[in-house]
């Protein structure tokens, strides 16, 4: 295909996302999730699988123990923060599906966000890529879906999209208390923290190489990491102080010690499942930790800041853990770095492709094997597992391959 086509077939692409400005598109968006919550509560009565997430019933029911003076980690399976009870008291108090539109309100506004960070005078992107790059997260079917259904990834997207954003306009220490805050709802983000101190560094966008840990030691570093630690320390201690050492034990320590063994995306369910001894068992949690360890550890000494995308991506591929709610987590970054991938768009539909038939034939054997009960699909399962993963780690190769990051001039 000619470079001349593929610009041709690029701008048709932005055609579709600036022919209604990004007010058009965020009421489109918000009515198709508004239209989604309404047809989950039909679902739910008419199929034998659900429409809405298992987590959402148990958000609530951790809600309602709040409503009734009790603590949410008396509910079995709540291992959150305790801040995502108190903010679906509404719940218990107004309608049962607040929650569902006020985690579908934040993942339309991740969506700004996104456009937020990449319109500004730090990137070099233009407002209709800006644009299209926001589009491509508004009509995500997954996360239409995912926030649809109840589940409160779209939290976590928007607030480490907030991060990023306050980081870039150098706000620093607003950023570090939000960071603070985002460690504490998911420790999963912690990952970030060497990224965005070596951002930190040489606070430039484009940064690939983390020349100096300690020095020079820029106020910007204390504002940040001062911050983010006041605030993560805040919000931990006071959720210790209000529910005790149930809060410890649910929220914090079972994340270290959780072992899995059904199925999801990851093939370490079935090792999981085969292995019975529960030393061998810690030991493969141990080794299974490496990879993601080194992976966080290079790409944040290599790329900082345009690190975040893959460091997420390795730490989900990788996971002892695996399920859809997961994919969020780097999809919300990959809008981010969309226009500097330079891969033909017929390549990228072809990738997306592969990615989406992989997890298509992986839910189709969870489904024989879950619900039409035939044992035997576990191994099926797993096999698919691995063919995913597999797939993952070469998308991860194409993308890191055709990375090129552009910046403005006013980041030279």
């Amino acid at each position: 295909m000619s470079k001349a086509n593929e610009k041709r077939q690029k701008s048709l692409v932005e055609q579709l996302a600036n022919h209604l400005s990004l007010n058009e598109h965020l009421l489109i968006a918000s009515l198709i999730r508004i239209a989604l919550v309404f047809y989950g509560l039909l679902h739910d009565k008419i199929f034998e699988v659900k429409y809405t997430d298992v987590d959402y019933i148990v958000f609530t029911d951790g809600a309602r123990y709040l409503s009734e003076r009790r603590s949410p980690f008396l509910r079995h399976g709540y291992r959150y923060t305790p801040l995502l009870a108190y903010f679906l008291l509404p719940n218990i108090y107004c309608f049962y599906s607040f929650g569902k539109f006020l985690f579908a309100a934040f993942d339309v506004l991740t969506a700004v966000l996104i456009f937020k960070i990449l319109s500004s005078d730090r990137i070099d992107v233009s407002r209709s890529v800006a644009k299209m790059c926001a589009c491509l997260w508004l009509y995500n079917p997954l996360s239409l879906v995912i926030s649809t259904r109840g589940s409160s990834e779209s939290i976590i997207t928007f607030l480490v999209l907030a991060v990023i954003y306050l980081l870039i306009t150098k706000r620093y220490s607003f950023a570090g208390l939000l960071f603070g805050l985002v460690i504490h709802f998911k420790f999963y983000t912690v990952i970030y923290s060497l990224s965005l101190y070596f951002f930190l560094n040489c606070s430039k966008v484009r940064s690939r190489v983390a020349l100096s840990f300690w020095l020079p030691l820029k106020i910007r570093k204390l504002q940040f990491v001062l911050a983010t630690i006041a605030s993560f320390v805040l919000f931990t201690y006071c959720s210790h102080l209000k529910f005790g050492k149930l809060y410890i034990n649910e929220a914090w320590l079972y994340h270290f010690t959780r072992k899995d063994i059904q199925h999801n995306f990851s093939p370490y369910f079935y090792i999981y499942h085969i292995v019975k001894d529960a030393k061998k068992q810690q030991l493969i949690s141990y080794l299974a930790f490496l990879p993601q360890a080194f992976s966080i550890i290079y790409y944040s000494l290599r790329y900082s800041l345009n690190a975040l995308f893959c460091e997420t991506f390795l730490f989900v591929t990788l996971n002892k853990v695996c399920t859809s709610q997961y994919f969020l987590w780097y999809l919300c970054l990959l809008p981010l770095i969309v226009p500097f991938i330079e891969i033909g768009q017929r390549s990228a539909l072809k990738l997306m492709f592969i990615w989406l038939a992989a997890q298509l034939f992986w839910l189709l054997s969870a489904y024989f094997y879950q619900f039409r009960r035939i044992d035997s699909f576990l191994h099926v399962v797993w096999f698919f597992s691995i063919i995913f993963l597999f797939v993952n780690l070469t998308l991860l190769l194409k993308i890191s391959a055709n990375f090129k990051m552009k910046i403005s001039k006013k980041e030279k």
